[in-house]
């Protein structure tokens, strides 16, 4: 409990330097300092306050958090399959999730998130509609790798780690209820209601992908490759002057059928990179042991 409400009040420090943060630099573009403000949040609101809490929490803080164990590249490989594998479904679960209504009662709330989604879209829209490949290149830094070390830290690292220490359960077992409400306090955080379902699923993947591997690198790389697909898809939409109305719905609709198979191969890719990482762990042991 010392942990979490230290870890906490680090956080809340850096939420009101980010206020500052913002203060300092009025008068640039709308897109910089947006793209200002991802860089502090990744930095001094998710991955300082992470090591903080390592630190706190370990004499080994790299091995809390699950640094210094690398997979064997064949580990890699397979998480990023289950990327790629999931991105229709993730469109298909999205497309459901957007079915869902609130009861009539709750209907100024369901307004008010809509508005907030609408708004958050268009943002990201703008910042990532650009024809110039620095920008590019500066987009996948920030959004995919850089927020993909970050949240991953905070996500996986710090508060998965924290949920599955002895006093919450066995470390022997999977912790599954540790990774599932890790993965559904990570899509509440982004308040994005209509896109939660795929958001949790996406997150509870990183989660075991943490648990088999024992490297805070598998999920990194997954969380990183999503987003990374994302910032080039809209990319190549910008330069092609497609709808990207069109990335967002492939695996509905017409495509329904690409996200159908997508679940299919999303499964026996999840099922690959369960066994990949215990023949990883296996050999590993071996080499110990020799």
């Amino acid at each position: 409990m010392t942990i979490l409400l230290l870890w906490l009040l680090v956080i809340a420090i850096a939420f009101i330097g980010f206020i500052c943060f913002t203060q300092f630099f009025r008068g640039i573009s709308a897109t910089a300092l947006m793209r200002w403000s991802l860089v502090y949040q990744n930095i001094v609101i998710f991955i300082l306050p992470a090591l903080v809490v390592a630190h706190w929490r370990s004499a080994q803080p790299a091995h809390w958090l699950r640094l210094n164990t690398i997979p064997q590249g064949r580990v890699f490989g397979v998480a990023a399959l289950v990327t790629i594998c999931s991105m229709p479904l993730n469109n298909l679960l999205g497309y459901i999730n957007r079915l869902i209504k609130l009861p009539p009662s709750l209907h100024p709330l369901e307004e008010l998130m809509q508005s907030m989604e609408e708004s958050s879209a268009q943002a990201l829209q703008v910042l990532l509609d650009t024809s110039d490949v620095g920008l590019l290149l500066l987009n996948i830094f920030i959004i995919a790798i850089l927020a993909g070390i970050g949240e991953e830290f905070t996500f996986r690292g710090v508060l998965q780690g924290l949920l599955t220490s002895d006093k919450f359960g066995s470390s022997r077992a999977i912790p599954h209820m540790a990774i599932w409400a890790t993965a559904f306090l990570f899509s509440a955080i982004h308040m994005q209601f209509y896109g939660f379902i795929p958001r949790m699923l996406m997150g509870a993947f990183f989660g075991y992908a943490l648990v088999w591997s024992g490297s805070i690198w598998v999920p990194i790389l997954m969380h990183s490759l999503n987003n990374a697909i994302v910032v080039v898809l809209t990319y190549i939409a910008h330069q092609k002057q497609w709808d990207p109305q069109v990335l967002d719905n492939f695996g509905t609709g017409d495509t329904l059928w690409v996200g159908v198979c997508s679940l299919l191969l999303t499964i026996g890719a999840f099922y690959l990179l369960r066994r990949s990482t215990t023949i990883s762990s296996a050999s590993s042991r071996t080499s110990i042991g020799n």
